[in-house]
């Protein structure tokens, strides 16, 4: 993109109000745990500050807020993603106010960019993109894509661990443990319920529509949605690919910024599996429950943090669960506000 003078390269680096709208909407199509989108977004001219939004935390199964503030790393790589599709460079500032530490990050928009193909495949993927609980075919990720999808974590800061023969077989079996503790705990039933809903109108939570197939004994466990008392009438037992492709994205340390950076490696992941026509699921469990964290840990590098344990291969394209509209989640900057 070429600017002619001062006043031309000013207007080409500050948003207008709709393409604020598709940034906001952008963000918002991250994945969030529950489908809680946990985040709220204060828009100006140049920057977009990315809030959490405690209020729609999960306090049974993710007390510490880890994956709700992952959630809100996923978002802001949208934002990037976003904002390179429509010609601006980002910078992003990580926690930039001590005095308000819900104010995650904010984007920065630094300069004109030239928009290349391989960002315009990533905004599409980021409007296909949904989480499968679907059975897979089986068919083996090519080594070539997984690289990719590697290179994809690295790039954000984490790092992908892809579990294999032995020790795939340990995760699940440590997933279905995580699991059957859960599902016997009133509390957890509880959440579960608050976050799940055959309300058509509703534009948030996981609706009976993507609850997904339950699978059989020793198979792959998938959250059963059901476990919350609202019952999705076609949900059927069936068999789950007999090796799936598993894998986690790890960090090397557990604070608040590395949770981010999680959020923003886990989405650049799905994005560049979603262009590739990969499907991605989650098995969350064993990582919101500490011992169980602790043994999916001793299957990868001690050093190394879990974060996300996820599934990968080709399947059925899945359904795509609903958004808050923007005007419950943007909050235009005020006259004068100064972007922290």
């Amino acid at each position: 993109m070429k600017v002619r003078n001062e006043e031309d390269a000013v207007s080409a680096i500050e948003l207008g109000d709709r393409e604020q709208q598709v940034l906001v909407a952008a963000a918002s199509a991250a994945p969030s745990i529950h489908n809680t989108q946990p985040w709220r977004f204060v828009v100006g001219p140049r920057s977009i500050e990315v809030h959490a939004d405690p209020a729609r935390g999960l306090a049974v199964i993710d007390p510490s807020a880890r994956a709700l503030i992952i959630s809100c790393g996923a978002a802001v790589l949208n934002l990037r993603v976003a904002l390179a599709f429509l010609g601006r460079r980002a910078r992003i500032r990580w926690l930039p106010n001590p005095a308000l530490p819900t104010h995650l990050a904010t984007v920065d928009v630094v300069d004109a960019y030239s928009t290349r193909a391989a960002d315009r495949d990533l905004y599409g993927a980021l409007r296909r993109r949904s989480s499968s609980r679907q059975p897979m075919t089986g068919r083996p990720v090519p080594v070539k894509l997984l690289n990719q999808l590697r290179e994809a974590v690295q790039r954000e800061g984490a790092a992908l661990h892809v579990f294999s023969g032995e020790d795939a077989d340990t995760l699940i079996a440590i997933a279905s443990q995580a699991d059957a503790a859960q599902r016997g705990d009133r509390a957890y039933r509880e959440e579960l319920g608050r976050w799940t809903t055959t309300d058509p109108a509703r534009r948030d939570g996981v609706p009976a529509t993507a609850f997904g197939a339950a699978p059989g004994p020793g198979q792959v466990p998938q959250r059963d949605f059901t476990r919350g008392g609202v019952v999705a009438a076609d949900r059927q037992e069936e068999a789950f690919e007999a090796a799936p492709m598993l894998a986690v994205v790890t960090t090397s340390t557990d604070t608040v910024e590395d949770w981010l950076r999680a959020g923003m490696a886990l989405q650049h992941l799905l994005l560049v599996a979603t262009t590739h026509w990969l499907r991605t699921g989650f098995l969350t469990q064993p990582l919101e429950l500490p011992a169980f964290r602790d043994q999916v840990r001793g299957l990868i590098d001690p050093r190394r943090l879990p974060q996300v344990v996820l599934r990968v291969g080709y399947g059925p394209t899945p359904p795509r669960s609903p958004r808050r509209p923007l005007d419950e989640v943007l909050s235009p900057a005020k006259p004068g506000h100064t972007p922290a």
